[in-house]
């Protein structure tokens, strides 16, 4: 096995193991196994990390793909992944729908804030609307590229 196969096989068992502990800590009424199972997920998370950073390293020397459930992994523990690993959104519609199902309100002010644009000029009253007046926006004043950029940096398992 290799170096890579090793670092995405103890991902996924530290994750597993976190998943399970989880579960420990939700079904247990005693307070002594709950601080156990507490322990165990924050140790497992600490691994991860190690584990994380080595294989990135890994793939970025490499230029190996990462998969997905590790880029998800990654970005929960707020490692910053290259873009160059992941496709970018080639349509409007495309980068509005992923924009409508991982960002919520809060999260689409702060895109506009990024982007120096006036999120309340705004006419939609829901995030779908805002969303979608966002893109557009883009669109209209050759800001697109930086959109997609920004959802990407944030977001990379969208894409």
């Amino acid at each position: 096995m290799s170096q890579k196969d090793d670092l995405e096989k103890h991902i996924r068992e530290s994750y597993s193991l976190i998943r399970e502990y989880e579960v420990i800590r939700q079904d247990t009424s005693s307070p002594k196994e709950k601080r156990r199972a507490t322990r165990e997920i924050a140790e497992q998370w600490d691994m991860i990390k190690e584990y994380v950073t080595k294989y990135m390293y890994l793939c970025n020397a490499f230029s190996y793909k990462v998969p997905q459930d590790i880029v998800e992994l990654a970005t929960a523990i707020g490692f910053s992944l290259p873009s160059d690993k992941f496709p970018k959104s080639s349509t409007p519609v495309e980068l509005y729908e992923m924009i409508s199902k991982y960002f919520n309100d809060a999260e689409l002010q702060d895109l506009a804030f990024r982007l120096s644009i006036e999120y309340e000029d705004f006419i939609a009253v829901d995030k779908n609307g805002k969303a979608r007046e966002l893109v557009s926006y883009c669109q209209r004043h050759g800001r697109f590229q930086d959109l997609v950029n920004i959802v990407e940096q944030l977001r990379p398992h969208a894409f």
